[in-house]
């Protein structure tokens, strides 16, 4: 039966439509509160400004690749490169525990199960084939 269910069009959709709503979320906070996504990468990394508008940008054109279905497998590689691009952010914050970006190290570290569901979900449009 849940085989069934993640087979399904109607589960695709809904998926790729609820996961571009909430990268269409975070790619506009990119824009409001860039300092915020400044201060969860290392100081080692260039040009911070830049990669925050950047990863923005990104989002939103994975977003719009989940949207449209004959680009969606597309969208999901994208993704999963994406997550793997901020994977040093997620290890930075949760180095000084949360305090990067101002949240405590228990959020910090619920970040990392996150990027897992979020990978998952990516690898999922990656092998859904419409039929």
């Amino acid at each position: 039966m849940l085989k069934t269910l993640l087979n399904s069009k109607r589960t695709n959709q809904l998926l790729a439509y609820t996961t571009a709503l909430g990268l269409f979320i975070f790619c506009s906070l990119h824009y409001v509160v860039p300092s915020y996504f400044m201060g969860s990468m290392p100081p080692y990394f260039p040009l911070k400004y830049e990669m925050v508008m950047l990863s923005g940008w990104l989002e939103f054109f994975v977003a719009l690749g989940l949207i449209y279905q004959p680009t969606r497998q597309l969208a999901g590689w994208g993704l999963i490169i994406l997550l793997f691009a901020v994977f040093p952010t997620n290890i930075y914050v949760i180095a000084n525990k949360g305090q990067a970006m101002g949240i405590s190290p228990l959020l910090a570290w619920l970040r990392m199960p996150l990027q897992i569901i979020f990978l998952t979900v990516a690898w999922y449009f990656t092998r859904f084939e419409e039929g």
